[in-house]
């Protein structure tokens, strides 16, 4: 039973990443979101769970697709809000970042940081964050109280390698 196609595509025990993010519907049923979100995020996360498996603990990351933060990107750890922009002679879409948001006890918005990311740095700059918290986290430290301990700048460092403008 559990070699069964839907387990392939839902398992039992998701990965830190794939078993705890969140997007909204995207452009496919709002005619507000610019972008696609599912899929991309889908695909993000999957890449995540497969380069980090050490990380050790679920690590939020969601996606909305327009301004109207209906994944409430301001909760996750890695909040991500999607547009369209023009980067050289393309429209493509881009996203803005913020981390260290949370729910629970003393729960906080996350960080927003300054930039937009081109889609295809995406998955370069979500490994980057993630490695960034491996670095400096402490035991057992959730990615918001590394944020938090930390600081913005810490973090912005990272966006701003990947962030339209600074990498072409």
């Amino acid at each position: 039973m559990l070699q069964e196609e839907i387990f392939r595509t839902y398992p039992l025990k998701p990965g830190f990443f794939t078993g705890y993010a969140s997007s909204c519907t995207g452009n496919a049923y709002c005619n507000f979101a610019p972008i696609e979100t599912k899929h991309r995020l889908h695909a993000l996360t999957v890449a995540l769970d497969a380069a980090f498996p050490e990380v050790g603990q679920p690590l939020r990351v969601n996606l909305t697709g327009c301004f109207h933060a209906c994944a409430q990107p301001q909760v996750a750890d890695i909040g991500l809000t999607g547009g369209r922009a023009r980067v050289g002679e393309e429209t493509v879409p881009v996203y803005t970042v913020m981390v260290g948001g949370h729910l629970g006890k003393d729960a906080a918005f996350a960080a927003p940081l300054e930039g937009r990311v081109a889609d295809a740095n995406l998955e370069a700059l979500l490994k980057a964050l993630v490695q960034q918290y491996l670095d400096l986290r402490e035991a057992d430290e959730p990615f918001y109280a590394t944020v938090a301990r930390t600081g913005r700048d810490a973090w912005q460092s990272v966006v701003d390698q990947y962030a339209v403008g600074n990498n072409g």
